[in-house]
């Protein structure tokens, strides 16, 4: 049997049912609430933020709580499922300032939604390109976040391809 198979089936069953032992483990995970039902319950979904390769991720607005959001919408028919649980059980799992907090994950018929803190500022690729330089200081500063974020992804075992849009 293929081992993604394995770590796949471990990461949907804590995605939908919490921790898979029989011993009480609190960590981040255990806070991502999974949900099977409409997104459109809870928030009211705005306008698109941007577009990706693998979705369109809007601006919303949680109905009870007034908090934005950032949503991702991807469809199911575009991705692997398999990855695609393993890559939202990653992000479960991971607690740094400079990496995206997930904080719920809906599936419907149609596609996957990740609810997710609301990331302002732009690309780095972007502002790169209008400001064309930086100074030492301010080069060093967003140097410091990205070596952070990719420091602590290596010492929890979870590498991935970084290009300047990730950031």
């Amino acid at each position: 049997m293929d081992p993604i198979d394995d770590i796949t089936k471990n990461s949907v069953k804590r995605l939908r049912h919490g921790s898979i032992t029989d011993n009480l483990t609190i960590n981040k995970s255990s806070f991502v609430s999974y949900k099977k039902d409409l997104i459109t319950k809870e928030y009211s979904v705005g306008e698109p933020l941007g577009v990706g390769t693998f979705g369109t991720v809007r601006i919303a607005t949680h109905k009870l709580t007034g908090q934005k959001r950032a949503i991702k919408v991807i469809n199911k028919s575009e991705q692997d499922e398999k990855l695609f649980y393993l890559e939202v059980d990653i992000l479960c799992t991971l607690t740094h300032p400079n990496i995206m907090q997930i904080y719920e994950f809906y599936e419907d018929a149609k596609n996957f939604y990740i609810v997710s803190e609301v990331c302002s500022g732009g690309e780095l690729f972007e502002k790169i390109s209008e400001q064309g330089t930086f100074t030492e200081n301010d080069a060093s500063s967003i140097f410091k976040q990205i070596l952070s974020a990719i420091s602590y992804s290596h010492i929890n075992n979870v590498v991935h391809r970084y290009n300047l849009n990730n950031f």
